[in-house]
């Protein structure tokens, strides 16, 4: 199991992930990769996510926790 966390700190990070992912999966295709995102604007997410499933050609499993509502401010 592979937890990927990056820190989140440049703008572009979650966009650069499945690329990455892609990489690592033809080193250790059958490897399990848990990515950790911040849920701050869902639409970046969404994109994230047909991203992984444009580019990630394995069966892919998204799970989210989310504690409080997305239009929440806290």
């Amino acid at each position: 199991l592979m937890l990927i966390d990056p820190p989140y700190e440049k703008p572009h990070e979650l966009v650069e992930i499945p690329a990455m992912l892609s990489m690592a999966l033809k080193r250790f295709a059958t490897g399990v990769y848990a990515i950790w995102y911040p849920i701050k604007d869902r639409s970046i997410i969404e994109r994230f996510c047909l991203s992984l499933k444009e580019n990630i050609h394995s069966p892919i499993l998204i799970t989210e926790l989310s504690i409080f509502p997305d239009d929440n401010p806290i």
